[in-house]
């Protein structure tokens, strides 16, 4: 941990604890709010986080404290595959009521200062990378970070649709079929979405462990409302959804569309629109009343037009960030 005189005065900075996900929480409420962002905010969401196995809370963790609000906070995790080099992803945020006063660029400073660590600790034989990012509105956070000695080619589409009449369903072409997600085909869905996104943009295979801890294994996947497309026995294409209703007043019971994909034989053949379709009428069904997702505004697959077609809308734009580590 950075010495205490780093923080700005007055401030205690500790790592976060269980007991803190409820302060934690309002304070990812409150910067949703004002930022009008959605992401992690639900006490449930954030214990998750916490349990992450690959992630020291005592060391890859921090949370600013005024009294009893939490103000700030960051944590960092190391990506599990060395492909090209250590990869450590930060989130962080600070209080809309406590921002310009410093705490930002603390926090910044510490989590390179961090990365620099796991970087010397677990893989310094090949470059390191630290990866963060932010909402293109705010031009504060665009200045702190460049400032820093990041750099961003990388924007993300937060779009969304409303879920208020039933989504019409996209008939499937040909002699396919499409079930629910069943935990016996689980294997050929990650391997299918490993396939699928090679061509992507940084994007990496995931592992059989991180599969099954944060993609169907998630507390908040629901199978139920995922898809997955079959040609004979064969597996084409799948959607995968995940409940990301809010904890704050309005309650929005929001259905997010996470992962998307098809096999490269089939793109382009109205497949994937049908999955995503499917699962967006499933979630209307189960009481849903709005579906998310986000979107490489470069994708190769021409997926944001996909999704226009089916009703989405772009709310958000992200900025992904990149420093080379040390």
């Amino acid at each position: 941990m950075i010495e205490k005189d780093h923080w700005p005065a007055g401030l205690i900075a500790r790592p976060i604890e269980p007991i803190d996900v409820q302060a934690w929480s309002d304070l990812m409420i409150a910067k949703n709010r004002a930022d009008q962002d959605s992401g992690l905010q639900t006490v449930d969401d954030l214990l998750e986080e916490l349990g992450d196995p690959v992630r020291d809370v005592t060391r890859d963790t921090v949370g600013l404290w005024s009294g009893d609000l939490m103000v700030g906070y960051c944590m960092l995790r190391a990506g599990s595959q060395f492909v090209n080099g250590l990869d450590v992803h930060a989130l962080s945020s600070v209080h809309p009521l406590w921002r310009r006063r410093g705490l930002g660029t603390a926090i910044v400073d510490w989590m390179i200062q961090r990365s620099t660590e796991m970087h010397e600790a677990l893989h310094t034989e090949t470059p390191g990378k630290l990866n963060t990012n932010a909402l293109t509105s705010s031009l504060g956070a665009e200045a702190l970070l460049m400032g820093f000695g990041f750099k961003t080619d990388d924007h993300y589409l937060e779009m969304e649709c409303p879920l208020d009449t039933t989504p019409c369903q996209t008939p499937l072409p040909g002699r396919a079929r499409i079930v629910p997600f069943q935990p016996e085909h689980d294997e050929a869905v990650r391997l299918l979405h490993n396939e699928a996104f090679r061509d992507h943009r940084d994007s990496l295979p995931t592992s059989a462990e991180n599969w099954r801890l944060w993609v169907t294994g998630s507390r908040a996947f629901v199978g139920s409302a995922s898809s997955l497309v079959f040609v004979g026995d064969q597996l084409i294409a799948y959607a995968l959804s995940y409940d990301h209703s809010t904890d704050d007043e309005s309650g929005t019971k929001e259905i997010h569309i996470g992962q998307v994909g098809t096999a490269r034989p089939y793109r382009g053949r109205g497949f994937a629109t049908a999955a995503v379709s499917w699962a967006m009428a499933e979630a209307q069904r189960a009481g849903f009343q709005r579906a998310s997702l986000s979107v490489d505004s470069e994708s190769p697959t021409g997926a944001v037009g996909l999704y226009e077609r089916l009703g989405f809308q772009t709310k958000r734009i992200s900025a992904g960030y990149q420093r080379p580590i040390p």
